[in-house]
This record gives structure tokens, C-alpha cells and sequence, in this order.
């Protein structure tokens, strides 16, 4: 079954709705109440079911400022990338992570990662490239 194909499962259905429900049908960056909105997953779990996570790990989000928190994820993804590179253990990366899911896109801290993100482009494409040639 497709991602997409996922989130058309009565068990997602039902679990977004959830969300929509205890977040007041409200976007929770812009509080607006007339736009799309979708849930939001904080970070992603390997093999899990969209419908199987913590309900704190969800967030209603209009379109709009769900492509901002998109954009920040890949910041922070990239970023650990550079950490992995610099000899980071996974507890610093767990910690790290787990710190990163309690701020907003518009803390100081993302301002922070996507200045290191832009200092350590070239390091993160040696990364992949380096990944890539071992799959």
C-alpha cells in the first residue's frame, strides 16, 4: 500500500479527525481557522502506520504552514547528517532530536540550523554521495 493510498484508511481518517478535534479545528502556528488544514507527522517512525503514532507526535497545521515545518524537517535532517560527519553518537543525536521537536519554525534555534545547514551544504552532499555508493 502506497503512503498515499494510507492516508485514505479509515484508521488514519479516524485518528485525524482526533487531531482536528483536540486542536479546536484550528492551524496551531497561525490559529487560522478558514484555511485547509492537515495533520502533521513531527518526525517519522521506520515501519510505523501513519495511524499508529502517539497523538502527541501529531499537530494540525494549515497547508501552509505545514510546508514550513516541512522545510524546517529537512533542515534538521540535514543537519544531523553533518553531525553523523563530525563523529556525533546516536544518544548526542537522540537528545539533540528529541530537543529539536520542542521548538517552533520560528524559534531562534531554527535560524540557528539553517545557518549550519547553509555552512555545511557541501559536507551533507559527500554524506548522501558516500551513503549512495554503499546501498
Amino acid at each position: 500500500m502506497t503512503y498515499a493510498e494510507k492516508l485514505k484508511d479509515p484508521r488514519w481518517q479516524k485518528k485525524r479527525l482526533e487531531i482536528f478535534h483536540r486542536d479546536n479545528w484550528t492551524c496551531q502556528e497561525c490559529h487560522s481557522k478558514d484555511k485547509t488544514l492537515t495533520v502533521h507527522h513531527k518526525y517519522y517512525i521506520y515501519h510505523r502506520e501513519p495511524w499508529d503514532y502517539d497523538n502527541a507526535l501529531l499537530i494540525t497545521l494549515c497547508e501552509e504552514c505545514h510546508q514550513i515545518w516541512e522545510d524546517n524537517k529537512d533542515i534538521v535532517s540535514d543537519f544531523v547528517k553533518v553531525l553523523l560527519i563530525e563523529g556525533w553518537s546516536p544518544l548526542q543525536l537522540k537528545e539533540l532530536h528529541e530537543l529539536i521537536l520542542s521548538f517552533r519554525p520560528d524559534d531562534i534555534a531554527f535560524d540557528c540550523l539553517r545557518k549550519a545547514k547553509d555552512e555545511y551544504d557541501k559536507a551533507i552532499d559527500v554524506f548522501v554521495e558516500v551513503l549512495y555508493k554503499q546501498s
